[in-house]
């Protein structure tokens, strides 16, 4: 459970309903809320100080969005669309209580990359220092593993367990091998039990047995990512330039992400705009990214660079065109550490994506 803080008015004990009764809330459908006149397209609007704002419509597509109070999602099908969103405040999507039970978007769509906002560029969503990032959606298995081998032209898996996955969503089967086309990307049509039957069938064999020896038993069976999240984070309108969103944090911003769909992100060719980045000397005790899937990205998945406490666990990471996690420690010297879990099952799906040598870079491998 993260640490409270007093400075974002947070109550973690509070569920949506009793916050659409609270007279200290304003709703965003309210044209009170907001001097008379809800926000229009295009407009960029900032939610000051001491101020709280429910979100309880999918507004129109904003210029861009400056949180110094409180901005939470009600619990509901929504979409919040915007070049770009600072907080310096409070963004609340769900908490470790009360997760999220329906579907959240977050879209970044700055499609100008000479934008200039406040130094950060644009097409970002960046947490300040003084700001606080909850994203939180009901727990899914991130990886469960096959309980019997999947021959080319299978159309469903058996698993070892039974997933709490649902038609409709999107996973990976990691190969078994170093050889990144093995992986396989599907669509779930139907879950009974712990069968899975998929939207095509397979091209490819994934291996789902122990292979037992006397007195050993060695588990190299192929493991299934979940790629789907209820809480999304995406840029819009990526093309071949690689022109995607960010999520920018700040040293000593309060971020709690637990099932989050992170895509569309990172900017090409700049080692400024991963799609998660820390930056450099971040003290990020207490902060945790867990059970999120990170997929469809450019450059470094998530930066870390010289940043201490922040927590990876249970990610999945898929088609990235670079790194999955870049760690430096903060003596400089490149590598994991304790910092991750499960890094090396994330290694099977992430480990040849694209890299792209720059000259003077050094990467290494999540």
């Amino acid at each position: 459970m993260p640490i409270l803080s007093s400075r974002h008015n947070r109550n973690w004990m509070e569920p949506p309903l009793i916050l659409r009764l609270s007279k200290t809330v304003g709703l965003w459908s309210d044209p009170a809320t907001w001097g008379g006149r809800v926000p229009q397209a295009g407009q960029s609007l900032i939610i000051p100080f001491g101020k709280r704002v429910l979100l309880d419509v999918s507004p129109p597509p904003l210029n861009g969005l400056e949180i110094h109070g409180s901005l939470i999602f009600d619990d509901q099908d929504l979409e919040l669309i915007a070049n770009w969103i600072i907080v310096f405040g409070e963004l609340r999507v769900g908490s470790p209580l009360w997760p999220h039970r329906n579907r959240a978007v977050i879209t970044l769509t700055g499609q100008h990359p000479q934008d200039h906002v406040e130094g950060l560029g644009t097409k970002f969503l960046a947490v300040m220092s003084s700001g606080a990032l909850e994203l939180h959606s009901e727990w899914r298995a991130s990886w469960i593993k096959l309980n019997a081998t999947a021959e080319p032209g299978a159309q469903h898996l058996i698993l070892a367990q039974t997933p709490n996955w649902r038609a409709g969503y999107r996973i990976v089967i990691a190969p078994n091998s170093a050889d990144e086309i093995e992986a396989e990307e599907r669509t779930i049509i139907g879950v009974r039990g712990n069968l899975v039957t998929l939207d095509r069938p397979l091209k490819r064999r994934h291996w789902g047995a122990l292979e037992v020896a006397p007195g050993l038993t060695v588990d190299e069976r192929a493991e299934v990512g979940l790629l789907t999240r209820d809480v999304i984070l995406r840029g819009q309108n990526v093309n071949s330039a690689g022109f995607g969103g960010s999520l920018l944090l700040m040293p000593g911003a309060q971020v709690h992400v637990d099932g989050l769909e992170a895509t569309g992100l990172g900017q090409r060719g700049r080692f400024d705009r991963y799609p998660v980045q820390c930056y450099a000397g971040a003290e990020m005790f207490g902060a945790y990214l867990k059970n999120s899937s990170l997929h469809h990205n450019f450059l470094h998945n998530v930066d870390l660079q010289r940043t201490r406490g922040f927590q990876l666990k249970n990610n999945v990471i898929y088609d990235v065109l670079d790194d999955a996690y870049f760690l430096q420690k903060p003596n400089g010297v490149r590598g994991t550490g304790p910092l991750s879990e499960r890094t090396l099952a994330e290694a099977r799906v992430a480990a040849l994506t694209q890299w792209q040598a720059t000259p003077g870079w050094q990467g290494l491998w999540g």
